[in-house]
């Protein structure tokens, strides 16, 4: 009996190094649920037998429970390649005509030939219906929808604004300044080939108007670290696409109506610009200009 006892053990740790090797061999797929095991002991016990004085005759898996929980997020290549934060699941019909939904965390998609968004197995993603302006007009799953990308496509458009958020370190090192001399003034180097010669770099692709992609990549020199008086820590940054710089530039501030601003001899904005001359004239009106950082 005690050798009976022992081998139970043995095939449970079997068992259980499987599980574990299981989830090591998906630690790849993409929505996998980890596996554990769980275990019983193992009784001989008749309905006149004491409980009490058993001894257990060894260890039973008792079966595989997998376990819910948040993965981690990694970004793909592919455009439709999602993932949810927190609960819920992506909702799946085995064909176009069934009235059975599947569940699943798996975000992996794609286009099949009729331009449905599919998943790897060929099912098809459901999404609630939505009127022009994309307010949703349905809920519950009755009222989902397979999802289908329409076969129209509209005109490239230029990249014109750029939302760009960043997390700058504080304690980053403010860059040496290396002096060149130019016609004998000293200005200071950047070199987007040097690192030494900034502290961060960051990359974004943009479109042309005719819709072709370029990476444009924004690099930031610190400065000045931030004091008593001014609690803000300075950064200089160099905008390149590709291998032009984008400089910055002054444009003429406008109105709503797109009438030219001007500040007067009080501090004050008009768009009356009677006799500027900013030469001889000091108490006349001063074109206003706003600085465009995305403007070559």
């Amino acid at each position: 009996m005690s050798f009976y006892t022992s081998l139970t053990g043995l095939n449970a740790a079997k068992a259980e190094l499987g599980i574990v090797s299981n989830n090591i061999a998906n630690v790849g797929t993409i929505g996998f649920k980890k596996a554990r095991a769980e275990f019983g002991d193992i009784f001989a016990t008749s309905p006149l037998q004491n409980a009490s004085g058993s001894i257990g005759q060894g260890v039973l898996l008792k079966g595989v429970a997998q376990e819910f929980s948040q993965g981690n997020v990694a970004f793909s290549q592919n455009s439709l390649d999602m993932a949810i934060q927190g609960q819920g699941f992506f909702v799946l019909k085995p064909n176009l005509t069934s009235n059975q939904s599947v569940f699943t965390r798996n975000g992996s998609f794609r286009v099949n030939n009729d331009r449905y968004v599919v998943d790897s197995s060929g099912q098809f993603v459901q999404v609630f219906p939505v009127n022009d302006d994309g307010s949703v007009v349905a809920t519950g799953l009755s009222s989902a929808k397979s999802l289908q990308l329409p076969s129209t496509a509209g005109l490239p458009r230029a990249s014109s604004k750029i939302d760009l958020g960043v997390n700058l370190p504080a304690d980053a090192e403010i860059i040496p300044q290396q002096e060149k001399y130019t016609s004998g003034a000293a200005v200071y180097r950047f070199d987007r080939n040097d690192p030494n010669t900034f502290n961060r770099s960051t990359s974004i692709t943009v479109f042309d108007s005719l819709g072709n992609p370029s990476i444009a990549t924004i690099y930031y020199v610190k400065v000045s670290n931030a004091t008593v008086e001014d609690p803000s820590n300075k950064w200089q940054t160099y905008i390149y696409v590709g291998d032009r710089e984008i400089k910055p530039a002054l444009l003429n501030a406008k109105t709503d109506k797109g009438e030219n601003l001007y500040i007067d001899k009080f501090g004050q904005q008009t768009t009356d610009p009677t006799e500027f001359d900013p030469t001889f004239n000091a108490g006349s009106p001063h074109p206003l200009y706003y600085l465009n950082d995305q403007t070559t």
